[in-house]
């Protein structure tokens, strides 16, 4: 099958698809863009603020229900995974496609 011999409920179903899938990139570039500005935090003062992670908790305020204290190391931990991410899927050709797929207006936070 393909979309030319694909019948209209068929047709349908995809446009649908389609119309979903736009709306998670859009927000998926969204939080790519506001987890750049994390990195790009993380590289400016606090990997130094961090050091060498001990292990030792970390003080924040975000009052999120049921969130438990982070430590310095599984702070280090998660914006590795943040890296990680950033770096396989917020790559230039990345962004450009999902400029081409949402509008350039509907990828930033």
């Amino acid at each position: 099958m393909t979309i030319a011999t694909a019948s209209p409920a068929q047709l349908a179903e995809l446009s649908n698809f389609v119309v979903l899938m736009r709306a998670q990139i859009s927000t998926l570039a969204i939080l790519m863009s506001k987890m750049n500005a994390l990195n790009a935090a993380w590289q400016g003062t606090i990997s130094a603020i961090i050091g060498t992670p001990a292990g030792l908790t970390v003080t924040d305020g975000s009052n999120l229900a049921g969130a438990v204290p982070l430590t310095d190391s599984q702070v280090a931990t998660l914006i590795a995974d943040i890296q990680a991410i950033l770096t396989t899927y917020n790559t230039p050709a990345a962004q450009q496609l999902y400029a081409s797929v949402c509008g350039p207006g509907n990828i930033t936070g």
